[in-house]
């Protein structure tokens, strides 16, 4: 999921290392603008040089408003804490996300640090990491596993709260870089969060359906799927 997720790609070299200023003062650059060898023609920055950072988010944003985009919700299930406080600002203005994202969110913990607080001992052993890649792959009950299934509970508000965002229709993270010269995701916190709702979201369906409750089991397991079709229609 993550290799779908991250996704990172850099767009060329910074203009020092291939002396790029100095053809831009010439009014020439080393390079021919076009498909078979730029990709894009535009948009182009000051020195003519292609700005795949306005490019994708062109691409990727076009007609995607803010209370349809499955991200500004995430945001506001998750926090602002979860982007990256530098660009934070910036990736909720693009998307139209300033007066939704920007919330505290609901309570979220992680699976060790909810051990540490209710069965510290749980962490003393790597028991804790078995049982929860079990419950990834098979049925499982409450016996089986009650510390991870205390977690779950403990975690269900913040996980049906992410299934309502992601059933928005749209997903565009925006991309924000200072030198708009690279082009990568500046949300990896927030990806990595993804991911392991995901998985939790997947352990959940399994419990629920060892109990017999088909609609909750169908509920989370295709929840996990529309947040992975999502995220990946997003570049």
């Amino acid at each position: 999921l993550m290799v779908g997720l991250a996704g990172f790609c850099f767009a060329g070299a910074g203009p020092e290392e291939h002396g790029r200023d100095a053809h831009a003062t010439a009014g020439k650059l080393p390079f021919t603008i076009g498909k078979e060898t730029t990709v894009i023609a535009s948009p182009l920055h000051e020195d003519g040089t292609p700005d795949y950072v306005a490019a994708m988010n062109e691409k990727y944003g076009k007609g995607v408003k803010g209370a349809e985009n499955a991200f500004v919700w995430w945001v506001a299930v998750s926090g602002g804490e979860v982007l990256p406080e530098k660009s934070r600002d910036e990736m909720l203005r693009l998307c139209g996300g300033q007066n939704i994202g920007m919330g505290e969110g609901l309570k979220w913990q992680d699976y060790p640090a909810f051990l540490k607080e209710h069965h510290e001992g749980a962490l003393n052993s790597s028991k804790w990491m078995d049982d929860e890649d079990a419950a990834q792959t098979k049925l499982w009950t409450k016996e089986d596993y009650p510390d991870l299934a205390d977690y779950l509970e403990s975690i269900g508000k913040y996980l049906d709260g992410t299934k309502e965002a992601f059933a928005r229709p749209r997903y565009w993270a925006p991309y924000v870089t200072d030198n708009r010269r690279m082009v990568f995701s500046d949300n990896l916190a927030s990806l990595a969060r993804m991911r392991a709702v995901v998985n939790y979201l997947l352990e959940r369906a399994a419990l629920r359906a060892k109990a017999g409750d088909f609609a909750g089991f169908l509920s989370d397991a295709m929840a996990a799927k529309r947040m992975a079709l999502r995220v990946a229609s997003a570049g």
